[in-house]
């Protein structure tokens, strides 16, 4: 795989030996889908999602879901779906830039919110916070900044001696605009900063 902008078909071929490599547009490597477009992650996004729904499925076919206590099915949701569809998020939430309107579009957003208007019986061009705010959800974008913000925390406290804190120590050193982690910084800040619970979690 080349890295691109456009994320076309690089031209160059590449041999081991006389072997020509396979060159790809994308690659799934530990389940993140990495893309040759400015390696991007928001294929893993897709996959998840896919994963999750049919996760979902396998629980209908043996669960009877919506004749269960609202709080229930969201407790069994969220023990065992919502891994799935956040499995990763260390990684793709600090280089995906979402916004919440963008997050919203999400295929792990609209999982999530596929649930919900099923279990509310409405249709699917409800609008979306007031389907979450029915139920006292937020969108999983929060579940994700702090996963990730846990993890970058996680590799802070590390002793200097380790490839995890050293790779960190690099990370910061960059230049902002090369900085995975400058850039993710100030969008939990950002995040935090609208939500009171979240902010005591975390800090």
């Amino acid at each position: 795989m080349t890295f691109n902008k456009k994320g076309g078909n690089d031209k160059h071929v590449f041999h081991i030996k006389s072997n020509p490599l396979e060159n790809v547009k994308s690659y799934k490597y530990l389940g993140i889908t990495i893309s040759n477009k400015n390696c991007s992650l928001k294929g893993t996004l897709l996959n998840l999602s896919v994963k999750a729904n049919r996760a979902l499925f396998s629980l209908k076919t043996n669960l009877n879901l919506m004749k269960m206590p609202v709080k229930l099915l969201l407790k069994l949701y969220d023990t065992m779906i919502l891994p799935i569809l956040l499995y990763g998020a260390e990684m793709w939430v600090p280089s995906g830039k979402y916004t919440f309107e963008s997050w919203d579009k999400s295929p792990t957003e609209k999982e999530h919110l596929s649930l919900l208007k099923q279990i509310l019986g409405v249709n699917r061009s409800v609008q979306n916070n007031m389907v979450r705010a029915e139920f006292g959800r937020l969108p999983l974008i929060y579940n994700a900044h702090a996963r990730a913000w846990q993890y970058i925390r996680y590799r802070r406290n590390k002793t200097q001696d380790t490839c995890v804190k050293m790779a960190y120590d690099t990370d910061c050193n960059l230049d902002a605009k090369f900085s995975t982690f400058k850039e993710f910084e100030a969008s939990v800040k950002i995040v935090l900063a609208n939500n009171l619970k979240l902010r005591n979690d975390l800090m």
